[in-house]
């Protein structure tokens, strides 16, 4: 997860990984392209706006041209222009969202979680 309000990255992230999923996460896009160019994820959950001169859009673009199968949720709090053309990137969810809604996002794209034995 690539979100820069400690408030939302960490109960997303514990959220995320108590429904099974291992999670890694970054506060700005310059940590998050680091992490995404590092490891093959099969799903990212980016904010759309991030401090700094990275945002979330370029962020994607760049972590699709390391790993070409990766699956993006965007995240917003903020209206979005018209031209910025989510929709061929990822899905979107905006601010604020339930917990619920981000797992049922996640699972759609990476499929149900199998629970290990024992």
């Amino acid at each position: 997860m690539i979100e820069d309000d400690p408030l939302l990255r960490v109960p997303v992230a514990k959220a995320l990984a108590e429904a099974g999923y291992q999670v890694v996460s970054a506060a700005n896009g310059v940590e998050g392209i680091a992490l995404l160019q590092d490891r093959r994820f099969e799903v990212a959950v980016i904010d759309v706006v991030l401090p700094g001169h990275v945002d979330g859009v370029f962020l994607a673009e760049e972590a699709r041209r390391h790993n070409p199968d990766l699956q993006v949720i965007f995240v917003s709090g903020k209206p979005l222009p018209a031209e910025r053309h989510l929709a061929k990137l990822g899905s979107f969810l905006q601010k604020p969202f339930r917990f619920g809604e981000l797992l049922a996002a996640v699972g759609q794209l990476v499929g149900p979680l199998r629970k290990k034995p024992g």
